[in-house]
């Protein structure tokens, strides 16, 4: 509410031609970042689908081209069969602690969003039933200062924040993943 009709038109604009008309043609070319659990779970996928589905959800209701709702089609059942099997069985992440905090934060971010948008996760918290899991590989793989140095994680190597485990915490009924969240050094500024 708070744009001009003008500002609106070009926000959409841009969302529509430099990011939604993108995704569709990789959805529908079967982009890398859409590939088989086996290939891409984890932070791509779940990073791309979630900026499409933002985006997508942003601009739903203003849309005339049907772009916005096609995406919608693509990322939803995309993110459900590879994003949400980042974590194993056990919740430890496919990748490094460090692309644990990508691969979750697309994928609180995109549920989040369809929560609230449409009142629905459509899957993205129970399709993998150990998904609950993954606050705790964040939780034993952080010491008081760093993250566990393995692989390519390190310090000071942050994409993004580990909030999304106030987001779980409330979501599955796991209140030391807030507990935890809360105090720790990880939990700065985010602008979601």
């Amino acid at each position: 509410d708070a744009w001009t009709p003008t500002q609106r038109s070009q926000i959409k604009s841009s969302i529509l031609t430099l990011g939604l008309n993108y995704g569709l043609s990789g959805y529908t070319t079967g982009a890398w970042w859409t590939g088989k659990r086996q290939l891409i779970s984890g932070n791509w996928n779940c990073v791309c689908n979630a900026g499409m589905t933002i985006g997508a959800l942003a601009i739903l209701g203003d849309d005339t081209t049907g772009v916005a709702e096609k995406i919608l089609g693509y990322t939803i059942p995309n993110a459900n069969e590879n994003c949400v099997f980042g974590p194993s069985s056990d919740g430890t992440w496919t990748e490094t602690p460090n692309y644990w905090y990508f691969g979750t934060t697309g994928h609180a971010e995109m549920t989040s969003a369809l929560i609230t948008a449409t009142g629905s996760d459509y899957g993205m918290l129970s399709v993998n039933p150990n998904f609950n899991l993954t606050g705790l590989f964040h939780i034993y793989s952080l010491g008081m200062t760093s993250l566990f140095d393995f692989a390519d994680a390190g310090p000071n190597k942050y994409s993004s924040t580990a909030n999304g485990m106030m987001f779980y915490a409330e979501q599955y009924g796991i209140p030391m993943y807030m507990l935890h969240q809360r105090d720790h050094f990880d939990a700065l500024s985010d602008p979601w």
